[in-house]
């Protein structure tokens, strides 16, 4: 069962994270940015604009993302093709070796991350 988790952690204060996990023993992977394509009339670029541009919040914690309201679904037929790219994470220094290494993953020029 694929997951969605909200909130905890304090690497952004403030502010809802929307994070997806396979179970419970694996870790998370925090989206920080979606391509509006319908329905979203402001920024969704950054953790905390992404879950208020899609009114997500705690209350969604634990929610099965194959089912219910709020799905995630690959589409039936991709626009075209794109190029993934392995970049480092953002605002990690305290990490130590791994603030460097390649783990943040978007398409390949895409102008709707939030930060290069």
């Amino acid at each position: 069962m694929v997951q969605k988790r909200v909130g905890s952690g304090d690497t952004i204060p403030n502010s809802e994270k929307l994070r997806m996990v396979s179970s419970e023993l694996l870790p998370a992977v925090l989206l920080r940015a979606l391509e509006p394509v319908s329905n979203i009339d402001t920024s969704a670029s950054g953790p905390g604009r992404l879950c208020r541009a899609l009114d997500i919040d705690r209350r969604w914690n634990g929610h099965d993302l194959t089912t219910g309201e709020l799905v995630l679904a690959e589409p039936a037929d991709l626009a075209g093709h794109f190029e993934i790219e392995a970049r480092p994470r953002v605002g990690v220094d305290y990490s130590g070796e791994w603030a460097h290494k390649p783990l943040r993953f978007c398409i390949a020029g895409n102008r709707f991350i939030s930060r290069t």
